[in-house]
């Protein structure tokens, strides 16, 4: 699988502008933790999330993109991976006191797995990257790359590049991490988005500070 990741500052909300960007042929393109709307610290209306992934799908390509979902139950920081008209949604469990979090959105409550057909693919969020037992369950059930986008503070990025390597490692799974880079005013973000395969080989890493589409294949 091509990936292309998308690092970009977290308070460039244009995903559609960065799609031109990417060099062709590519299977997946990735975008980071809320990459729609920038970190949000109280409740406020969002787009409307479905819509906002069916402009953003490819015929040529999968995207995977966090954005912000409404739900019945509450507001769900989300991703989506869009694979033309199908969409395969997962809503972060492990939500991150810091930046306020609990009193704005709801926490998952399943993992992310999903059947595409590009094989058996998982989902992760920024602080899921800190629960083992998330990684653990994956590979007991035959996932084979897991997407991890996020908005990891730039002062513990060294953990972000860590914990990609480490479960790759661990599990046997290809790890694909997506950072902002950046400040939006309260945190500055540390990039550092990463390819790694099975293992623990890093395909390919961005530093810490630059716009940049990285490029690799696991």
């Amino acid at each position: 699988m091509k990936l292309a990741l998308i690092q970009k500052s977290a308070t460039d909300t244009e995903c559609a502008a960065w799609l031109e960007r990417v060099e062709r042929p590519v299977d997946m393109v990735c975008f980071g933790e809320l990459a729609t709307t920038g970190a949000l610290y109280e409740k406020v209306s969002v787009p409307d999330a479905v819509q906002s992934a069916n402009q953003l799908a490819r015929r040529q390509f999968g995207v995977v993109v966090g954005m912000p979902l409404e739900t019945a139950e509450g507001l769900c920081n989300a991703c989506v991976l869009v694979d033309g008209e199908r969409q395969y949604w997962y809503s972060k469990v492990n939500l991150f006191e810091p930046f306020n979090e609990p009193s704005v959105y709801i926490p998952g409550d399943k993992p992310g797995m999903f059947d595409t057909r590009w094989g058996k693919l998982g989902a992760a969020i920024c602080y899921d990257i800190r629960f083992p037992e998330i990684f653990e369950e994956m590979a007991a059930r035959g996932v084979q790359t897991v997407f991890v986008p996020s908005a990891f503070p730039r002062v513990r990025v060294a953990d972000f590049a860590r914990l990609l390597v480490e479960h790759a490692r661990h599990y046997g799974l290809n790890m694909v991490g997506i950072n902002a880079v950046g400040t939006d005013g309260r945190h500055e973000f540390g990039g550092r988005s990463m390819i790694v395969r099975a293992g623990g080989v890093v395909v390919a890493e961005a530093d810490e500070t630059s716009e940049v589409i990285v490029y690799g294949e696991v």
